[in-house]
């Protein structure tokens, strides 16, 4: 499929930084999904039975881009606050469920973490090093809300007065703009979307844990409810709020009928069971937004070992295209054309070696010696399509990489 022509659907989260305990209306995510909207979602949520109950064993990584398309100096973000999502992110991603605190009893051994980890590039699409971070002094006020020629949306844009995508097929666009008064929106697999808007974008006044962040958007949770909806998850009550017929189709997530705004007490119940508001993919302060579930990590590896799959062969976070830093001698590739994994050892005075190959599932696929610096050639014609795991171990080194078969 031509990358151009993928789908997915504009997931507009609508976060109002009024709260309602100082007399303002909040709304913190609006789907405004039609049925074609829906239905669509559901037919992709149908096609990804085939990636359920993957349990990768090492963390996968997405390189960010992020863009700071902004009209004042207060939001030209410095790069220390731009980190510190970085690190938000991390820490709801990539850090063990066990250092969780806050959590109700109840709910202790539903949460867990995909086991991703979130790095600003250092290599951009051209192969030249950066830190990942793009700035754009723009005119246009609130340019998150405004579109430009037909249905684009210009802070996607640089002609527009935003910032042009890098290839989101192999980073994770974060857009970072005004967006009078919303806190941020993100797409997610589904329907049809301009291409080059794959992506989230994050108010600035709510990027990040510190400077111009305030209480009680000051922990960086906006992004990780974004960056939910981005690997596939919808909100806990399904497409639509208001009455219990409808959820998000995971078995571990309680029936719950709508949002919950602020912090509440524990328990609330809105369908006859305790509702789930400290998961991240609620509209609670960020101080009461604390886990995922094991359904949900689930979804998000199946879209990103499926659908998203680009972002793992991505170089965008290596210092040198194509392969790890701490690998420098060792070379792991797919030749699709040829259906084959090519193996280089290159560690002098190290010419015999062991190759192990696993898949997703812990199988073990391959296990046989290596010698020489001959490239050693795996045929892969019958295998199915997905992530594999290569080790190799010598006398003094052993490496694991990732490899995608597609």
């Amino acid at each position: 499929m031509n990358k151009h022509s993928k789908k997915y659907f504009a997931l507009i989260c609508i976060f109002w930084l009024g709260l309602t305990r100082a007399g303002k209306t909040q709304t913190r995510c609006d789907l405004g999904l039609d049925a074609p909207g829906r239905a669509a979602y559901s037919e992709w949520r149908a096609s990804i039975d085939a990636y359920k109950n993957i349990d990768l064993r090492t963390t996968m990584t997405i390189p960010v881009v992020v863009h700071i398309v902004y009209r004042t100096g207060d939001e030209n973000l410095s790069d220390r606050q731009i980190q510190s999502q970085i690190d938000a992110l991390n820490r709801a991603y990539a850090n063990p469920a066990d250092t969780r605190s806050g959590v109700p009893k109840e709910f202790a051994e539903l949460q867990s973490v995909p086991g991703v980890h979130f790095c600003l590039a250092s290599m951009d699409p051209d192969g030249q090093m950066t830190n990942g971070i793009t700035r754009t002094k723009t005119n246009f006020e609130n340019i998150g809300l405004l579109f430009g020629d037909g249905q684009r949306r210009s802070i996607h844009y640089a002609i527009l007065g935003g910032a042009d995508a890098w290839d989101p097929d192999h980073y994770f666009n974060i857009w970072v703009g005004e967006l009078g008064g919303l806190l941020g929106r993100a797409t997610m697999p589904g329907t049809n979307l301009l291409f080059e808007e794959d992506g989230i974008v994050i108010a600035p006044e709510v990027f990040g844990t510190t400077g111009t962040v305030a209480y009680p958007f000051h922990q960086g949770k906006t992004a990780v409810h974004e960056a939910g909806h981005y690997l596939g998850l919808p909100h806990l009550w399904g497409m639509n709020a208001g009455d219990c017929t409808e959820d998000d189709g995971l078995a571990d997530t309680p029936v719950q009928a709508g949002p919950y705004l602020g912090c509440p007490e524990y328990p609330q119940y809105s369908c006859g069971t305790s509702d789930l508001f400290n998961d991240y993919m609620d509209f609670t302060d960020d101080d009461c937004l604390l886990l995922f579930t094991h359904d949900q990590v689930q979804l998000m590896l199946a879209t990103l070992t499926g659908y998203r799959k680009g972002l793992l062969e991505s170089a965008g976070c290596s210092e040198h295209p194509g392969w790890s830093p701490t690998d420098q001698l060792v070379f792991v590739s797919y030749a699709a054309a040829r259906r084959q994994l090519e193996v280089v050892w290159r560690r002098p005075g190290e010419s015999v070696y062991d190759i192990r190959i696993w898949d997703v599932a812990g199988r073990l696929l391959v296990h046989q010696k290596g010698y020489g610096f001959t490239p050693w050639i795996v045929p892969v014609t019958s295998w199915v399509n997905g992530l594999y795991f290569v080790q190799i171990i010598s006398a003094g080194n052993q490496t694991t990489q990732k490899v995608l078969i597609y």
